[in-house]
């Protein structure tokens, strides 16, 4: 959407629904860290709310044990070192979906799933282990 940047489909979707966007709240340069609106937390998000993050990552580790003794553990991340993107939906455990654009860099509007608290889950003989790094904030859109 627009030029490819996250700024653009966070800024464009807000000026579409009639909200103000970060330029009404400060300078916006390229590595600004930009502010959305009302600052919420973690527990308050909903739908429509925009996160800031600046050297975000998640590191995710799933464990499998087997009853012989045997497992295995698969591990994968995620990063953002500079990035806007919108909430689709907020769950529980830190989860969030969310829309973005450029995440990985020069990708399209997409989905995806991030974490934004530590977290160990047990759920049978799967654990899976969530470490959270960076700085984010979540902002609520104000109304022009």
């Amino acid at each position: 959407m627009g030029n490819g940047e996250c700024f653009t489909f966070a800024d464009r979707a807000l000026s579409n629904s009639g909200a103000r966007s970060a330029s009404d709240y400060g300078t916006v340069t390229p590595s600004a860290d930009y502010v959305w609106g009302s600052a919420v937390s973690l527990s308050d998000l909903q739908a429509g709310d925009v996160i800031q993050m600046r050297d975000y990552r998640y590191d995710r580790e799933v464990s499998v044990s087997n009853p012989d003794g045997s497992g295995s553990t698969d591990a994968d991340f995620e990063e953002r070192p500079h990035h806007t993107a919108i909430v689709e939906s907020a769950g529980g455990n830190g989860e969030v979906t969310v829309l973005e654009q450029n995440a990985p860099p020069g990708s399209a509007v997409r989905r995806s799933h991030l974490f934004f608290s530590d977290s160990t889950t047990t759920a049978g003989r799967r654990t899976t282990t969530i470490r959270v790094q960076g700085t984010f904030w979540f902002y609520r859109p104000q109304a022009r």
